[in-house]
């Protein structure tokens, strides 16, 4: 019964051992993540894209855009058919969505319209 005892307070000094470094392990990476990340946006905020472009459906061309002016997303731009021309924008005013077009016959005007 006292070997057993033993054996258990062994097996708890070392998964607390295990516990105590991991947990400083975490810590640790931690605090270089956030390190990287306050040296990203630091060097991010003097660097402003006016453009993104993604390719959500995977076939190697763009198919959606996001429009920055000052570092201020102002719209979004999707084209849903993959013809390579916009057919869905939407409009952005102080973080919101205030105006959405779309093309819906892709006939290159837009036919539908709803606004905030």
């Amino acid at each position: 019964m006292m070997n057993r005892k033993i054996a258990l307070l062994s097996l708890a000094a070392v998964l607390s051992t295990a516990l105590i470094a991991a947990a400083a392990s975490a810590k640790e990476e931690a605090q270089k993540t956030t390190q990287a990340a306050t040296a990203t946006s630091q060097t991010s905020a003097s660097i402003q894209p006016k453009e993104v472009a993604m390719d959500t459906n995977g076939d190697g061309k763009p198919d959606r855009w996001e429009r920055y002016q000052n570092g201020v997303l102002i719209a979004l731009e999707a084209d849903a058919n993959g013809d390579g021309k916009i057919d869905e924008k939407g409009i952005i005013e102080n973080g919101k969505i205030v105006k959405i077009e779309k093309d819906s016959d892709f006939d290159g005007k837009s036919d539908k319209w709803v606004t905030y």
